[in-house]
Parts: structure tokens; sequence; C-alpha cells
């Protein structure tokens, strides 16, 4: 066992998401849905992209790359910050919020899943503080950052189209080209006017017309 805080963190304030610190968790307190609970993906990791994730984790422990993240999901944040303060047990802390998995996993499906073949019976994760639609954004962005398993365009009109049908994003192509930026930003033109178009189909998004582009 060695210290988390030497274990590279993101920055996620883009997405107006904190990273607090990286902490050991152990697996059997993270809710892990890795048919729905990764939302941002069309199609999960396959059994030869969790091996090489197991090959690579048993060679050792690279600090310059990121864990995965976890989100608390208690209603009390005091139970959290006596628990990483190291206040409260991780009994403790199951009794104090009713469950026995108080943390819920954000992203690192893979990554979880090769640390238990590997017979780990807990691992660091990032602890993040931000909103549901916010983690939403950060599992989208993160495929994007680090070379896991990079978002194919139907995960990102999946994001995109999900964020305009919950009106977290309104329905126009300026709006849904400004979220892509945002989020995808590596991404060239063509694949942004690829996704862009596509999620205006499926959102019966009004096209602008070529006055109000060129006044625009």
């Amino acid at each position: 066992k060695f210290d988390p805080n030497t274990v590279a963190i993101p920055d996620w304030t883009q997405l107006d998401v904190t990273s607090v610190k990286n902490v050991f968790i152990p697996h059997c307190m993270i809710h892990i849905d890795d048919e729905t609970g990764n939302t941002q993906k069309v199609e999960t990791h396959t059994s030869q992209e969790i091996e090489m994730l197991r090959m690579s984790f048993a060679s050792g422990v690279d600090t310059t790359q990121f864990p995965g993240a976890v989100r608390f999901r208690g209603s009390d944040q005091e139970d959290l910050t006596l628990w990483l303060s190291g206040k409260l047990t991780n009994t403790e802390l199951q009794l104090k919020t009713g469950m026995k998995k108080p943390f819920v996993l954000v992203y690192g499906y893979g990554r979880h899943e090769s640390q238990v073949e590997l017979g780990q019976s807990q691992w660091i994760y990032t602890l993040l503080d931000g909103t549901e639609d916010q983690m939403e954004d950060v599992q989208a962005k993160e495929n994007e950052d680090f070379p896991k398993r990079l978002n194919k365009e139907p995960d990102m009109r999946l994001h995109l189209s999900r964020k305009v049908r919950n009106g977290r994003i309104a329905n126009t192509e300026e709006s849904i080209t400004k979220e892509f930026k945002r989020i995808y930003s590596r991404r060239d033109a063509s694949t942004r006017g690829r996704v862009v178009q596509a999620v205006m189909v499926e959102c019966g998004t009004l096209r602008r017309t070529l006055k109000s582009r060129v006044l625009s």
C-alpha cells in the first residue's frame, strides 16, 4: 500500500467539478453498474480490453496515470468529511449513510474490473464533487483526454442528444455546437459537423437559415 497523494489527480474545473482528493476505497463500498452507470458509452468494455488493462496493472503502478473516480452518494456531506479525516471507519460510514455502498463509480469501469481480477480488495479512486449532470460531462470528457477507450461518434451523439432532451442545453444548432466544442475540444471540424448534424436530426432541431447564419 502506498500514498494515494503520489498518484496524479485530474483537473475537471473546466466542467465545474472538483477533484477532492485521491483515496483508497474498498471495492465492496462502490456501487457499480456497467450497463447503465456509464451512460456515455454505447458499447461497454470488451474482454480483450479488460485483459490489456489487467496486464498493465500487473506490471506495476504508474503514478502519472489518473485512477478511476467516484462520487459520494450519501445525503450528509459531514459524514464524508469525518470519513476522509479518519474520524469514521468504513463500517461507521456505511452505518451513518445506511448504505453498504456509499460511493458510486463515475468512470474507470475497465480499471475497476481489472483490479478485481488481480485480487485487489481496494484501490485508489479520485473523489469528485459535482452534480449528476456535471458527472455525465466528466464521463464524456474523460474518454477524450485519456487513452483508455476513446469516444466514438455514437457516444458523442448519445450524450449531446440526452442533454437536449433533458433540457440541459437548448435545442438549437448553436447550443449543440457550443456544447460539443466544450466537451470534445480536441475533435476536428469534420467530426463536429457529423455529430452535430446527427444530434439535430435525432432531436428535431430547427436549422438556421442562410440569412441567419450570415448575420450571426
